[in-house]
């Protein structure tokens, strides 16, 4: 398996996925949006970057899209509610017929343990539930596969730096 991201210290895990970083799905969360499929990676020492990628097949309205990540008792370890690309692009604007990649980001909490976590998705409507598919509340969209980092490197020499101003 490929290890994706960064070392994000002795306490978090790495993302690992398949070796292109991909992970194909079919849903359709709400009617005229279909996911195609999402990446997952590191960010930083507290939290993953989601990646999903939507084919639009229908005007939308502004939607918001709430993510979670369960464990295998299904509580519910991380999560984030936003309109699109970090709340920044409202989903009204995307064109019927475009492919769009998409990001949000979920935060872990400390100590989190290695393992397999669910993504879940839920999709509403800025201005209420009445375009909702007949789907299930929470879709489960695929897995995350959180691995063990190895222990950080430590400095081979010390860095000593010295700032002067220049005299005038």
């Amino acid at each position: 398996l490929l290890l994706v991201g960064i070392a994000l210290g002795s306490h978090w895990p790495l993302v690992s996925s398949n070796p292109a970083n991909f992970t194909a799905t079919t849903a359709t969360p709400y009617a005229g949006l279909e996911l195609f499929g999402y990446r997952v990676e590191a960010d930083r020492a507290d939290g993953l970057l989601l990646f999903p990628y939507w084919l639009i097949h229908q005007p939308l309205p502004d939607l918001q899209l709430a993510w979670q990540l369960t464990d295998q008792r299904g509580t519910i370890v991380s999560s984030t509610a936003a309109q699109p690309y970090f709340d920044t692009v409202p989903s009204s604007v995307w064109a019927v017929g475009t492919f769009v990649r998409d990001v949000y980001r979920l935060p872990l909490p400390p100590n989190l343990p290695a393992g397999r976590y669910q993504l879940t998705l839920q999709v509403q409507p800025l201005d209420g539930p009445e375009n909702r598919t007949a789907t299930q509340p929470d879709e489960v969209i695929g897995t995350v596969l959180l691995q063990a980092p190895s222990a950080p490197s430590a400095a081979t020499q010390p860095l000593d730096l010295t700032f002067t101003m220049p005299e005038q």
